[in-house]
């Protein structure tokens, strides 16, 4: 709960700062950096909330679709501690995404994700791997883009990332994207 009131602080803080001069979107190659705040569910176990960075690729063929391929890298672990030890999560996560973007303003576009992702979590405790599991699966989500200069934007999105019939991994991610 603490986690969404923040991220919900984080993106009305930012909307000022969308700047009203901006060009809007327009075609093209595109780079960006998110920070992904992740919450990693298990049947029968506590919600794990480890944080990846996220590096993206994506060329904006027109004002409405783009394609990008992102990579997860783990940041740091979600622990939780079970029967007082410390049982922690990472993930690691790589995906091809296609963007359905709807201008709204401006500076203010909305966005709808699609595609598919190979995640990987990774699972230790004391500081030693005892296990690890992967997947691959569709992957869905909603994103909002604020344009501030004419190249640069700032992006928050949540997404279902990739799920396997015991766990699954969504995340809520902040990030910049820089167009060529």
């Amino acid at each position: 709960m603490q986690r969404t009131l923040t991220s919900a602080a984080l993106v009305l803080a930012i909307l000022p700062f969308a700047s009203a001069n901006a060009q809007g979107v327009s075609p093209g190659l595109y780079i960006g950096a998110n920070l992904s705040l992740i919450d990693y569910k298990e049947t029968g176990f506590p919600n794990y909330d480890p944080t990846s960075l996220g590096l993206k690729l994506g060329s904006q063929i027109n004002r409405n679709i783009a394609v990008e391929g992102r990579v997860g890298i783990p940041m740091s672990s979600g622990t939780v501690y079970i029967g007082g030890v410390p049982d922690s999560v990472d993930i690691g996560y790589f995906g091809v995404y296609g963007k359905g973007i709807l201008p709204l303003a401006p500076s203010f576009s909305a966005y709808g994700l699609l595609g598919m992702t190979r995640g990987k979590a990774t699972y230790s405790t004391n500081s030693v791997v005892y296990n690890s599991n992967t997947a691959s699966s569709l992957t869905y989500g909603v994103g909002a883009d604020f344009s501030i200069t004419r190249n640069v934007s700032l992006n928050v999105e949540w997404a279902r990332l990739f799920r396997s019939s015991f766990f699954s991994v969504e995340a809520l991610s902040f990030g910049v994207d820089y167009k060529f």
